[in-house]
């Protein structure tokens, strides 16, 4: 179990050592694999490093990067037109924000509830 036993009766549930060592290796992931492909990227916009990261976030933000896929897709367009005078790191700095975005609500807003929801007498 990712959250231990209630203290005492209304109390919250303390966090088990595991489940903060998951965030934070979460937290540590995401935040390094943006600043590497920052680093990597070159000022031609060398797309791989683009699909790289997307697909580096896809896979650490999972099943909530789906959403945040689906949020996305419609806004690129637009928010391409905006970003038109940006450099290439602001420009990959946007969708990775939105990988962030919802992953850090999915690992440190919805799952502590779902479990502290599910952990009630």
């Amino acid at each position: 179990a990712f959250v231990s036993e209630m203290t005492t009766v209304g109390q919250a549930p303390k966090e088990n050592r595991t489940f903060v060592w998951v965030r934070r290796t979460w937290l540590v992931l995401t935040i390094s694999s943006g600043v590497t492909a920052a680093i990597l990227l070159d000022g031609d916009e060398n797309r791989d490093v683009d699909l790289l990261l997307a697909l580096a976030m896809l896979v650490l933000c999972l099943p909530s990067s789906l959403l945040a896929m689906l949020v996305y897709a419609p806004l690129s367009d637009f928010i391409g037109d905006l970003a038109r005078n940006w450099s290439a790191v602001e420009r990959m700095g946007i969708p990775w924000g939105f990988f962030f975005l919802f992953g850090f609500l999915q690992w440190y807003v919805l799952f502590p509830w779902l479990l502290r929801k599910r952990l009630k007498p």
